[in-house]
């Protein structure tokens, strides 16, 4: 049984760069019949970070150039790790501030885009 979901079936992201807010506004709508979970390191923190080493799930592209998102360790979670769950219908939101990016201008230039990649799953 497979209990990944996709973007475009289940859920969409609407992404708004707010150089007045300084960063980039979030909101995830669900599409899905079932409620589904994002684990904690796939949307971000109320601080605007996403736990990651390596490989970024969230980058900002801005023209030929990519501006990952800074590393950041949120800790390790063995069991019963907290996820966000989106019912059918629902919406949940998030923020990132530009300054959660390497190298990234304040305010980027026009046209960058954020792109982030969360792994959604059915809730057991």
């Amino acid at each position: 049984m497979d209990l990944a979901l996709q973007e475009g079936a289940d859920y969409h992201i609407e992404i708004v760069n707010d150089p007045q807010a300084g960063g980039f506004r979030l909101e995830l709508v669900s599409s899905a019949s079932r409620t589904f979970c994002l684990a904690n390191n796939h949307w971000p923190s109320a601080g605007g970070w996403m736990d990651h080493q390596g490989e970024p799930q969230v980058w900002v592209s801005s023209g030929d150039r990519r501006y990952p998102m800074i590393e950041h360790n949120m800790g390790y979670c063995m069991s019963d790790c907290p996820a966000a769950r989106v019912t059918p219908g629902q919406s949940i939101t998030a923020f990132i501030p530009y300054d959660r990016f390497v190298g990234l201008e304040t305010p980027p230039m026009e046209g960058a885009e954020l792109h982030i990649r969360p792994i959604a799953y059915r809730c057991r």
